[in-house]
Formats: structure tokens, sequence, C-alpha cells
């Protein structure tokens, strides 16, 4: 599933940048707006289409016809690239639009039919490594391959005017990757077999999507939450990379190779959000939606400041900072969403929902588009600012749009809770099951926790799980000595209980004044945490 998948956004971003790269050099510029303008415009027109398709038909078999249509695209490329058919060219990129309009619901869809629900983050996560990686790899290698002298053996081969063996090099090595992908297509396991009944054909596409997303918002509001959260996403990233690139060129003086690490930045502070995100279950997007994109919205806003400082090397190392911090966050935002909208639907209903997500998220990037070409004459550091300010607003509707009473899971997500089992992850891998499904209740109804003890990392694990609760928990005096110990006990508000064992009678007193902070906490709606069996294991049994 990955390769097929990595083939395919390589390819896009190869060919595309090959043909815009020839298009420039040609002073073709209207070219490039064109070319972006068609990869898009087929998840627009197309997506409730093949979301139907993905729910009608076995959808291995839809990613294998997916990759033929990109295979008969890169033999039309070459066919375009030999003769430099502007007109093929462009008509390559449209079909790679639809070939991925096509592919998309179907692979995304037979994510979750193919590994169990907790899983779902982590393939994401590492999908979209690859995917980033080989968008990166496709774009690089565009130019790179272009470039190539014209070797002895293929001197007869080549066809005439510029760039003629890199034109021939790009179309052959295209269509092997397609040919990989196909190949690998073959290889994805097949899914159960979908239900026949169901979703009537949406006859009339765009149309039928937004119907179809209006009717997501009156059923089920947390997903609408979530789609538009994902489309949102897509808007601001794809306005930002355009700002970036004349933010570099043009307002800072920065060469391209220093404006195109910027980009690199934010793609690699992207996979790295991404990684981190893919180690909670599809469940805690409502944990990280708020913070992760409020933490975007301060990053661009940070961003924009970069006027303000001195020097060439000084900008580009705060850029390249606050960029790799923006795409972390972006990473922690994305990932919950897109493994909530594959998790979330029917089974009956997935391809149509992921036709949503698309319709959806390349209608962001299509608008992304047209508000940079209006707002092109302001200053890029000043659109940066303005697409700060308008994520911040985003995410103050978000946290504004009214949902379901949460889960003792989402009352329980902290940044402080993030930042321990991000550490504890590290050494340790915990599962967490049926948090979820506990109501939070309220002030009036107090939770005492009561874990067993077989470990001493057992408190640093349980408290990371419900940080955002802010239990107090209580904790033997005599191990919170020393300035971590003091430190841990005010952050975690820890009510110290003295030993019997060591202390004998003088502990009577600390213990009652214990006992009664546990009474006062409950009585005020504070939960308390504790270990009812007082120390470790010691046996088989307790």
């Amino acid at each position: 599933m990955g390769v097929a998948y990595a083939t395919g956004t390589f390819n896009d971003n190869f060919f595309k940048q090959a043909a815009l790269l020839l298009a420039a050099t040609a002073g073709l510029h209207a070219v490039q707006g064109v070319a972006a303008l068609l990869f898009a415009l087929p998840f627009v027109l197309f997506s409730a289409w093949t979301g139907w398709l993905a729910d009608r038909l076995p959808k291995k078999n839809i990613v294998a016809l997916s990759k033929v249509l990109e295979l008969g695209a890169m033999l039309l490329g070459v066919w375009s690239l030999l003769a430099m058919h502007w007109t093929g060219m462009i008509g390559v990129v449209f079909l790679m639009g639809l070939q991925s309009a096509i592919f998309s619901p179907a692979l995304n869809g037979a994510i979750p039919e193919n590994f169990p629900a907790r899983e779902v983050p982590r393939v994401n996560a590492w999908f979209k490594l690859a995917t980033t990686a080989t968008i990166l790899l496709g774009i690089a290698l565009g130019g790179i391959i272009l470039d190539l002298p014209l070797p002895g053996f293929a001197q007869t081969l080549a066809p005439e005017g510029p760039y003629g063996f890199g034109r021939l090099a790009v179309g052959i090595f295209s269509v092997l990757i397609s040919v990989i992908g196909l190949l690998a297509a073959f290889g994805i396991r097949k899914s159960p077999a979908p239900s026949r009944a169901g979703n009537p054909f949406p006859l009339f596409g765009p149309v039928d999507s937004v119907r179809q997303a209006l009717e997501c918002r009156a059923r089920d509001r947390p997903l609408f939450l979530v789609l538009s959260g994902e489309a949102f996403f897509y808007f601001l990233s794809s306005f930002v990379v355009l700002v970036i690139n004349n933010l570099g060129v043009n307002q800072l003086g920065f060469s391209l190779t220093l404006t195109s690490l910027l980009s690199v930045a934010l793609m690699a502070g992207i996979c790295a959000g991404s990684l981190m995100a893919g180690r909670h279950e599809a469940s805690s997007w409502r944990r990280f939606m708020i913070p992760a994109g409020t933490g975007m919205a301060a990053g661009l806003l940070l961003a924009a400041l970069v006027p303000c400082l001195p020097g060439t090397t000084l900008r580009f190392v705060f850029l390249v900072l606050v960029f790799i911090f923006t795409g972390l966050c972006g990473g922690l935002y994305l990932i919950p969403l897109v493994s909530f909208i594959q998790v979330r639907p029917k089974a009956m209903e997935k391809g149509k929902i992921l036709g949503i997500a698309n319709f959806a998220a390349f209608t962001g990037i299509i608008i992304s588009g047209l508000v940079f070409g209006l707002s092109g004459g302001i200053a890029p550091s000043v659109q940066l600012a303005a697409a700060g300010v308008v994520g911040l607003a985003f995410m103050l509707w978000a946290a504004a749009y009214r949902l379901p009473d949460a889960s003792l899971a989402d009352k329980a997500a902290s940044p402080l809770g993030c930042i321990l089992r991000t550490l504890l992850s590290l050494r340790y891998r915990i599962t967490v099951t049926g948090l979820e499904d506990i109501p939070a209740g309220g002030p009036a109804h107090p939770i005492v926790f009561m874990p067993n003890h077989p470990a001493l990392i057992d408190p640093i694990i349980v408290y990371s799980l419900l940080a955002g609760l802010r239990p107090r928990p209580l904790a033997d005096a005599g191990q919170m000595r020393g300035l971590l110990g003091v430190v841990a006990a005010k952050v975690t508000r820890a009510v110290l209980i003295p030993d019997f064992g060591k202390d004998g009678v003088k502990a009577r007193r600390g213990v009652r004044e214990g006992l009664h902070a546990v009474a006062e906490s409950l009585r005020s709606g504070v939960p308390v945490l504790f270990y009812p069996s007082g120390r470790l294991y010691r046996s088989s049994e307790e």
C-alpha cells in the first residue's frame, strides 16, 4: 500500500515539476497556473463519484485500475515531452489529478479495513512521511534529470530541441515508476466485499458533495468539524507554501537554494509531527486539534516578524526554526483528523466520506491559489501574518463549535500529558482502552482513580494519561524529597503522606492532614489518584 501510494505522489510531482520547468524556460509562465488548477480540478469535480465507486467495488481493484490509468498517462507524457506538445503535457497533469482522485478514496478507505483502529494513526503517519519525502524527491529530480547531459549511446534516441535527452529520461523514468506502483497495487490485501446497497449515485458531482457535507453536519457534528479542519489545513498550508517562495526570493533576497530549504523545513516539521501523532489513537483528534492549530497560527505570526531581524544568516536560521515548529504543529494537527475520517464512517460510507474530504481539501487548495493571486501586491511577511490571524480565527470557531459531551479521554488530555507520553514512548509502548467510553462528568461528580502498582514507573504513566483532569496524587513524602521531587509535588499538587514504618507515631498528624486534603478535594470536585496497595507487587498475588 505504501509503495502504491508513494509512487503515485512521486510521479504527480516529478512530471509536473519537469513540465513547469520546461514552461518556465520557454517563457510560458501562464502554463504554471493552468497546470496547478487542472491537477486540483478532478478532485473538485469527481470526488463524489469516485467516493461512491469506492463504496461499490473492491478497493483493491479500484487502486489497480487507477494505477493502469497512471501508466497510460505517463505513456502519453513520454510522447508530449518528446514532441514538446504543451497541450499534451497539461492534459497529462489533468489525468494525473484524475488518477489521484480515483485512487485516494479507495486506498485511504482500505487502510481501516486492513489494520486495527488503534494502528490507523501510525499507518497514516508513515504514509505521510513517505508521501512528503516522495513529493520533495519528485520536485528535486524533475530539474536534475532534465539537466542530464547527452551520453554517446543516446545520440540517435534523443529528440531535438532544448533538454532533449533530459525530456526522454523524464518520460522513461516516470513510466518505470508507474510500472512499480502498478505491481505494488496487485500485492495489496483484498478487502471484504462491499455492500451493493445504500447510497444512490451522486449524479450532480460537486453539488452532491456540498449536499452530502451539509447532511454530515446535521447527522454527525464531530465528523463535520474534522472534515472542515482538514480542508482548512490544506487551504492554509497551500497558501503558505506559495508565500514562502516570494518571501525568500523577493522580500528577503535569499538564493533559490535557501528559499527551497524553507519549504523543506516546513515539510520536515510536518513529518516529525506526523510520527508523534501516529502514537495516538484516532479519537485523540479533540485533544490535538485546537492546541496544534493554535501552534500553527502562532508559528506563522512569528515568521511574519522576520523582516525585523538583521542579517541574512540570522533571518534564515530564524525562519528554519519557526517553520519546523509550524510544521510540527501541522503534523500533530493533521494525522488525528485524517485517521478519524477513515475510522469514523460506517463501512458502506467510507468512500463517500473520503470523497467529501477530497472535495473539501482541494476546494481549499484552489481557493488558496485565488487568494494568493488577489493578494499578490501585499508584502509576503504581511501575507504570513494574515494567514496566522485567519488560523487563530478558525481555531476560535472550532473551539466554540458545539459537540456532544466530551469523554473522560478528551478531558484528560493536556500538553503536559503529551510531553510525558512522548518521553515515555522512548522506552514504553502504552495502550489505553476504555477511557473514551467513560463520560467526563463535572465538578459535582469527583473521581477517585485507584490503579494497581506493578512498577515504579506507574505513577508517571498513569498521570500522563490523566494530566488534563489535574488529579491530586497521593505520594510518599520520603520519595518526594530533593529538588525534582519538590517541583513534581508542586506541579501535580500532590498530597504527601508520611510513612508510619519510618516515622512512627510522628506520622499520625501528617496522615490525618493528608486524608483531610483528600476529602476537601473530592468535595470541591477535584479528582484524586492513589494506589490502594500502597507498595509495588512483591509476589504473584497482591
